[in-house]
């Protein structure tokens, strides 16, 4: 029997944070708060942290978290800014700084509600380039490890030289304008129950600002480049070599350039997001497993 809480417990996250145990963050009267989901338990021997995709929210990863609960790994995250029922406008993430303060935020309130115990980050496509950033700039010595799925490091299809160009300028002079974010929603999985589901859901939106968006492109570019040899803590990176949303072989090629403390996982015909796919028990069962080996 699980020792984990089967209820969510809602909490508002606030941008620059001083944390209080019921789950409102503040560090200046301006800031928005931020909607969130924790599932808790009674004894977590770890404490994961999500970071969503582009367009998506954070109530899509309840039976992710179940799966971790059941191993005794309490789970929490956020929408982010601009996205599901987060404040600002739709799609404008403001900057990935803005991104790696967030998760900066998240990281203090597991520290300190969660003392003792390892700090996992699992970052999704767009929240695997916000994580491996966070990693590679942040020197944050209290994450324990990182899990990327499906990371951005390159889109699937590579952008033309026209539309970075245009969103290079754009991004200084309209940033908040919006445009869609082109996501072939045929991608996200190798299950049609899967897809439509996404389509389905109010809260996903296909919206992404000339500002977040380029932003958000150059720290793909920075991941894309990095070539230390290592990175700073145990991490795993997972993706299906079918995914047509971001690049499978910009992910391996980045494990092949920094191999030490990195292991790379290849899957096959499962689409973009794996935890989502027709064999995401076996894939689930292998992050937590991955998980409490680094324990």
């Amino acid at each position: 029997m699980t020792k984990c809480l089967s209820h969510f417990s809602i909490f508002n996250l606030q941008l620059h944070f001083i944390l209080e145990r019921n789950f409102n963050l503040s560090y200046r009267s301006d800031t928005p708060q931020l909607q969130g989901l924790l599932w808790d338990c009674t004894s977590p021997k770890a404490i994961l942290i999500l970071v969503h995709g582009m367009g998506e929210h954070i109530g899509r990863y309840e039976h992710v978290a179940k799966h971790f609960n059941d191993r005794s790994i309490a789970v929490f995250g956020t929408d982010l800014t601009g996205f599901g029922m987060a404040h600002g406008k739709k799609g404008h993430g403001v900057n990935l700084l803005e991104m790696k303060h967030i998760v900066r935020a998240k990281v203090d309130y597991a520290a300190e509600h969660y003392p003792a115990i390892p700090i996992i980050i699992f970052g999704q496509s767009m929240g695997g380039n916000i994580a491996l950033n966070y990693q590679l700039s942040e020197n944050d010595s209290r994450v324990s490890g990182y899990i990327a799925a499906s990371p951005w490091i390159q889109t699937g299809t590579p952008l033309s030289p026209v539309l970075i160009f245009a969103a290079s300028i754009l991004s200084r002079i309209a940033p908040k304008v919006t445009k869609s974010n082109d996501l072939v929603v045929e991608g996200i999985s190798d299950m049609e129950i899967e897809v439509k589901k996404y389509i389905s859901d109010p809260l996903v939106h296909d919206r992404v600002s000339f500002g977040f968006g380029y932003d958000m492109f150059l720290g793909a570019e920075y991941l894309d480049s990095y070539n230390e040899g290592s990175l700073k803590v145990n991490t795993l990176i997972s993706h299906s070599k079918d995914d047509i949303l971001t690049s499978a072989k910009a992910s391996k090629a980045f494990a092949k350039r920094n191999p030490a403390k990195l292991k790379y996982l290849d899957w096959e015909n499962l689409g973009h997001e794996l935890h989502n796919s027709s064999k995401k028990a076996e894939i689930l069962n292998t992050y937590s497993s991955w998980v409490e080996s680094h324990l």
